[in-house]
């Protein structure tokens, strides 16, 4: 969409400019008290511990001399716990087949809803949407709070190559060729594109609960993007930007001031950070991406007196570079959020990270004080008369003889030396960091059985491991749920309204899912196919079937129908067994199938042809009518 044109120290970009200004310092007064919060969680996740001296000491000797010795270290249990969670979520959430499904709100049918759903799962595949929903749900189960935000992008292949072409004079060759450059413009990707946001890098209108953000009256987000990206942009559409000269003299001169975070994030470089330091090219742009309600009669762009969802652009917090009604039929802020809690008044909900920490702080110090005092005990501590014996042996290390004084020749060399006795007093330390780690599991409701570890004290069949595990995760599927009404509902809604509103072509989709297996696998999109209202099919958090049940469960039900013929009679056996290979893996069933020729058929000419060959023929290479004459009869029985 065009942007409008703001000059250069006019009041109106003086206006703009103040007015998102205001609004992210508002907001980031509010968003800064949960940053601690956040960088903690980076710590966590990296087992992070502050190093003491003699520990940095110790791992020298490790790296350059050789000499392993035991530090302070920070058990990973949250890494573990948070992964844990995430891959439940995931495999809940993001396993379905299509990811985002669909069914008709006011009567549409089912051939429309498999082409919204079609077309929805190409994006999903083709736009690379996944790894973004993926580390959405990653940033909720570590912050407790994930943010991904959405755009339609056009894209374009341009094809350069150099070729040589005669040399011509109103279309008559005047001999001899010259090099020339060709350009070829294809027709990429079309459809949603998905990003991720930091929380430090978000700034919602802190009047409002986060997960009702959408009711207040701004959302800003800082991000930057390349130069060359925005000078190709406004030539593949011109006027989409406005002040873009403006905007290459502010950047000789800036620096960054985004929030790095924890200082175990390595961060790219931020604009204005590589130009001292070796950075090639015009860089990237830090810019403001700022969503407001406003009135346009109010702010001075236009005429309207209706609330209207406005885009800004501020580059380098000085240059207003695009301002432009979002013009979405969504009409929504094209951002959704993931909690980790619950809570209607909270502005920012705590997370089950925050929770365990303390247990898991209590565990590490149980882990360290038990090897400490292992260590400890393996030093041998000694009582020494320095008098009896040379001290330069007894401290030398690898020394296999300790030499006595002439002053205690003749005595007894035990009073000379004497080693202390050392108690274990750390023994059951163990021990109860076994407690404390059943603790964090009923806490977080992450147990064994989700992680993976079976029980070693008894044999469980397959059904009992099933049922327990069912259970373990019941405490889980709640955030499922709410945030499959929260998050995944909105975004699926809004993805396919700018499908509804931009898709401008016809083209073949394969049509997602299993449920044409025999029929029809592709399905015609076109912008008439995918009108109408559509509901999402919310998450219900219970984890997709294992496919060998799924499979044990079709063998068992064709075995059973098999024995009664009345039943088989009524359904398609071959393809149930088709079905029941390909959940086991198998996917060209159909290269086993024998195609029994239907009566009528001209047998005996196809099997001159090479088409057919007799039903239990010696050789499948073998062409024609099998020795000893044709076959006679059109039955459909004979080849």
């Amino acid at each position: 969409m065009i942007s409008v044109k703001v000059p250069m120290n006019s009041t109106l970009h003086a206006h703009i400019l103040a007015a998102v200004q205001q609004r992210k310092d508002f907001s980031d007064r509010k968003m800064k008290n949960f940053h601690r919060q956040w960088d903690d969680a980076d710590d966590s996740m990296r087992a992070y511990i502050h190093e003491r001296d003699v520990d940095k000491k110790r791992k020298d000797k490790k790296r350059y001399a050789g000499e392993v010795d035991y530090v302070t270290l920070e058990v990973p249990y949250i890494y573990a716990i948070i992964m844990t969670a995430h891959t439940y979520f995931t495999n809940v959430m993001l396993s379905r087949v299509p990811v985002l499904q669909y069914s008709a709100r006011h009567g549409e049918t089912q051939d429309a809803v498999q082409a919204v759903e079609a077309i929805m799962d190409y994006q999903i595949k083709v736009g690379t949407l996944l790894p973004a929903l993926y580390n959405w749900v990653y940033d909720m189960s570590k912050y407790s709070l994930g943010i991904i935000g959405e755009y339609w992008d056009s894209e374009t292949k341009v094809f350069c190559k150099f070729e040589k072409k005669p040399i011509t004079l109103m279309g008559i060759n005047l001999g001899g060729e010259r090099t020339v450059k060709t350009e070829e413009i294809l027709r990429g990707y079309t459809g949603n594109k998905l990003f991720n946001v930091r929380p430090h890098d978000f700034y919602p209108d802190p009047r409002v609960p986060i997960w009702e953000f959408q009711k207040g009256e701004f959302v800003i987000r800082y991000t930057s993007e390349g130069y060359h990206e925005i000078i190709s942009a406004e030539h593949g559409y011109p006027g989409y930007y406005t002040n873009l000269k403006e905007m290459t003299d502010v950047m000789r001169s800036r620096a960054s001031d985004r929030t790095a975070g924890s200082p175990r994030v390595e961060l790219p470089f931020q604009p204005g950070e590589s130009e001292g330091q070796g950075g090639v090219g015009p860089g990237y742009v830090g810019i403001d991406d700022a969503y407001i309600k406003l009135i346009p009669s109010v702010w001075g762009l236009g005429n309207g007196k209706r609330q209207e969802i406005w885009c800004f652009q501020v580059a380098e917090k000085s240059v207003v570079i695009r301002a432009t009604p979002l013009g979405l039929y969504h009409d929504r802020f094209p951002y959704s959020v993931m909690e980790g809690n619950f809570g209607s008044d909270e502005f920012a909900k705590f997370g089950m990270l925050e929770v365990i920490r303390p247990l898991t702080d209590v565990m590490t110090w149980l882990f360290n004080s038990h090897f400490y005092n292992v260590r400890r005990i393996l030093n041998n501590q000694i009582v020494v008369d320095p008098s009896m014996i040379t001290m330069k042996d007894l401290t030398k290390p690898g020394q296999r003889v300790i030499r006595l004084k002439p002053g205690a020749y003749g005595r007894d060399p035990k009073t000379a030396v004497h080693q202390l006795t050392m108690m274990d007093v750390t023994a059951r330390h163990l021990g109860d960091a076994q407690y404390v780690e059943q603790m964090i599991q009923r806490v977080s409701s992450v147990v064994d059985t989700v992680m993976g570890v079976q029980d070693s004290g008894s044999r469980r069949s397959a059904t009992e491991a099933r049922i327990t595990t069912g259970w373990s995760t019941s405490r889980l599927k709640t955030p499922v749920e709410y945030n499959s009404a929260l998050a995944m509902d909105p975004l699926s809604q809004r993805l396919l309204s700018n499908t509804q509103q931009f898709l401008d072509f016809e083209q073949k989709y394969r049509i997602a899912g299993n449920v044409m297996e025999n029929a029809q696998a592709f399905a015609v999109v076109d912008p008439a196919r995918i009108a109408g209202s559509y509901d999402f099919v919310p998450v219900d958090g219970t984890a997709p079937i294992d496919r060998m049940a799924q499979a044990n469960f079709w063998k068992e039900l064709l075995v059973q129908m098999i024995r009664q013929p009345e039943m088989a009679m009524q359904w398609d056996i071959n393809g149930m067994i088709s079905h029941m290979m390909k959940l086991q893996g198998e996917r060209n069933i159909d290269r086993f199938r024998i195609q029994v020729a239907p009566p009528g058929a001209n047998l005996p000419g196809q099997a001159a042809a090479g088409n057919v060959i007799p039903l239990g023929a010696g050789s499948a290479g073998r062409k024609g009518p099998s020795p000893g004459g044709p076959a006679t009869g059109t039955s459909g029985g004979t080849y």
